[in-house]
């Protein structure tokens, strides 16, 4: 099976706000940018495409799709809970601190951990493996690819926040039978 991760286009934020799970506005770029994503994958028809059920994943989603988008909440970007929408230079507390120290493990105040992130999206890869798919999309968040990054390279979960993943990203991915292999990433 051939998948394609791709991060959503460039967001309506101003740089340095947690916008995690927030449903956030797309740049007004979108239209350039999804044309761009297109240009980067081959045709689609007959293919599965599996979103994240914000709409910044979701708009292009349904761009790429022929056939209707599979939302799934499982693809969602990490909760930041009570730090969402808030400049993460005026975040101060302690528990911020506890997290920056083992973001792995540590929840956010009112969210989750990257663990909590990885275990979902690894239910979501485990189901679309067994599937009989032969190609899919995936359009999802950066938080999200580095976590399914880390989990095709068996790396520590710290490691796969390493990985750079620009907007409109893609990543390419054979699964075969003896496992992941990654053809590119961040195309």
């Amino acid at each position: 099976m051939d998948v394609y991760v791709i991060r959503h286009t460039a967001v309506a934020v101003e740089s340095g706000i947690c916008y995690g799970q927030s449903d956030v506005a797309l740049a007004e770029t979108f239209k350039a940018e999804a044309e761009a994503v297109v240009g980067k994958i081959p045709p689609l028809q007959g293919c599965a495409v599996y979103s994240s059920p914000l709409s910044r994943c979701r708009k292009l989603a349904d761009v790429l799709a022929a056939d209707p988008v599979i939302d799934d909440a499982r693809l969602l970007e990490m909760h930041f809970g009570h730090w969402e929408l808030c400049r993460w230079d005026d975040l101060h507390d302690e528990n911020v601190m506890r997290w920056m120290d083992d973001f792995v493990e540590q929840r956010c105040v009112g969210g989750e951990s990257y663990r909590d992130l990885f275990l979902r999206v690894r239910d979501f890869w485990n189901e679309l493996v067994d599937s009989t798919a032969q190609t899919a999309v995936i359009v999802t968040h950066s938080g999200v690819i580095r976590a399914l990054t880390a989990l095709w390279l068996d790396m520590p979960l710290q490691a796969g926040m390493r990985v750079g993943v620009d907007f409109g990203g893609v990543t390419k991915v054979r699964q075969t039978d003896y496992g992941s292999i990654v053809e590119y990433v961040n195309r």
